[in-house]
């Protein structure tokens, strides 16, 4: 009787962790995930763990559990469950080289941008990465755009998409480090250099333009 007790606590505990997934993950291939993602036009979120491991159990309970960030997913991301117990799992961990648990990668199956997130236990650094890739996916399709419909070079598309970012984001925010700071998944990724250098340009201009400003009404004072 004991020995079915025990089973059975073991069974609740591994189904308990389980159901505690949000349920927006509905995909658990990798391949077909993908060709999902890529025709409903929104990233793949894989999340890798193990309803064996006690910080996976813990962080899926506490942080993937978060009403907000689920809001954030269900509205942007394709989600894939990566559980390393079936095989499935295990064939997704070692495509990312995924050393630690739990992992969270973030796939674009539209552009090369794949980015394996530092993992932290706070709901709105996640909301905030999740957030900040979704831009850095909106760029990519932006200068394929370009490059698909008009008889440009590369540089000069990713420059167009710069400068309407730069104008968007004047609006938002006076300071160019935290709004650079959106497209930090662009650094290092060949693709993106002449976003970069344009976006950090136009944003030079416009804090030149704003000390202007402040030092015209200086004087006036």
């Amino acid at each position: 009787m004991k020995k079915l007790l025990v089973i059975l606590s073991i069974s609740i505990c591994i189904n308990s962790a389980k159901s505690a997934l949000p349920k927006c993950f509905t995909h658990h291939d990798l391949n077909s995930a993908l060709e999902f993602a890529k025709k409903e036009h929104h990233p793949l979120l894989i999340y890798v763990h193990s309803n064996h491991c006690y910080e996976s159990k813990k962080f899926t309970r506490e942080i993937m559990s978060n009403a907000e960030l689920v809001n954030v997913l269900k509205a942007n991301y394709n989600c894939l469950d990566a559980e390393i117990s079936g095989s499935n799992g295990n064939t997704i961990a070692r495509r990312y080289n995924v050393y630690k648990l739990p992992a969270i990668i973030m796939v674009d199956p539209n552009s090369d941008l794949e980015f394996e997130l530092p993992m932290k236990k706070e709901p709105q650094y996640l909301i905030d990465h999740f957030n900040y890739f979704l831009s850095s996916c909106s760029i990519a399709e932006q200068i394929t755009f370009y490059l698909t419909t008009s008889n440009i070079t590369k540089g000069e598309a990713s420059k167009k998409v710069a400068l309407s970012y730069v104008r968007r984001d004047k609006k938002i925010s006076s300071g160019a480090s935290a709004q650079y700071y959106i497209y930090g998944y662009t650094l290092n990724q060949p693709q993106f250099s002449d976003f970069e250098a344009a976006y950090v340009e136009e944003w030079q201009k416009n804090l030149l333009l704003e000390d202007d400003k402040k030092v015209a009404v200086k004087k006036m004072n």
